[in-house]
């Protein structure tokens, strides 16, 4: 199907809350004549098909000042958006994954700790250089 001199909003399909907002950035850019730059636009057609997209446009000068049209590009982020959602899900599920053998850890040895202090105080020991010595006993060379 041919698409030159066709409304973007027409070739699109879009729903007019979508196509009112295209259309005003559109115009905008006509009436400063400079490139605009607008995503991601979110846009459901009227079958009810979802696209992320993007638009570069540029206003086209022919022999006046005045620009006689525009260029439009329009790039597909649909794949790129759904790709950066997995992933984002993907480094969730990992943080998480990772977080609980972590607590799990952090539990038993919080509970040996206590354990080992107990049994300490219980046989009068003491710490030496992270070693533990009954006390009064002197400490051994290259221990």
């Amino acid at each position: 199907a041919e698409m030159v001199g066709m409304h973007l909003c027409k070739v699109f399909g879009l729903q007019p809350e979508g196509e009112k907002r295209i259309r005003q950035v559109m115009s905008e850019g006509m009436e400063q004549q400079r490139v605009f730059n607008l995503e991601p636009i979110e846009i459901i057609n009227r079958q009810g098909g979802r696209r992320i997209i993007s638009l570069t446009g540029s206003p086209v000068y022919e022999t006046n000042p005045e620009p006689s049209g525009m260029v439009i590009l329009v790039r597909d982020l649909t794949e790129r958006e759904e790709f950066n959602r997995l992933q984002d899900e993907l480094i969730s599920s990992i943080s998480h994954e990772m977080r609980t053998p972590l607590a799990k850890i952090s539990s038993i040895s919080e509970i040996m700790n206590s354990t080992l202090a107990r049994t300490k105080a219980r046989l009068g020991l003491t710490t030496c250089s992270g070693l533990y010595q009954p006390k009064g006993r002197n400490r051994k060379p290259g221990w």
